[in-house]
């Protein structure tokens, strides 16, 4: 019941968003993980970008991650939660880690941004664009900024701690 990234459409029409989903960052993380669940048990139709994560010698995928999320709430709620669109991608990488075909899905699928990804590092924070927090909550919020602008966003929500 997943919808890993390879079985998404890239190439809908153009200059026509084909549906008007909500793209969302931080899905993984504390508070962003309940808005996610929340929206699924909503019915909104969603779709996250989520890194792959390195656990011990093996690697989870960003697909499987979201489905331990979202089981973790069913498991809660005793229902089942549909899923989003699971996007590969990294705040820290060039365009966010998406080839030109992921950009035009997301921007003939998506019509709205909720930023929810940071890094709550309690190290002194040095502003340094190579250190945290700063990597993530600056440079990680403008990718995703230019992202929504590339994509002819209208609507864009940041929440911060």
């Amino acid at each position: 019941h997943l919808r890993p990234e390879s079985s998404m459409q890239f190439d809908p029409p153009k200059n026509q968003r084909s549906r008007s989903a909500l793209l969302m960052t931080g899905a993984t993380g504390m508070v962003g993980s309940c808005v996610l669940a929340r929206l699924m048990r909503s019915g909104i139709d969603c779709a996250v970008i989520v890194r792959d994560r390195r656990q011990g010698r093996s690697v989870v995928s960003a697909a499987e991650r979201i489905d331990r999320i979202l089981s973790t709430f069913e498991g809660f709620w005793h229902c089942q939660l549909p899923r989003p669109d699971v996007i590969r991608g990294d705040l820290l990488a060039e365009n966010l880690g998406l080839g030109e075909g992921k950009l035009n899905w997301i921007r003939n699928s998506c019509d709205l941004v909720l930023h929810s990804a940071a890094s709550l590092s309690f190290a002194p924070a040095s502003e340094s664009e190579f250190n945290e927090p700063y990597r993530t909550n600056v440079g990680g919020t403008k990718a995703v900024l230019d992202l929504a602008e590339r994509c002819g966003f209208e609507q864009f929500f940041v929440r911060r701690v």
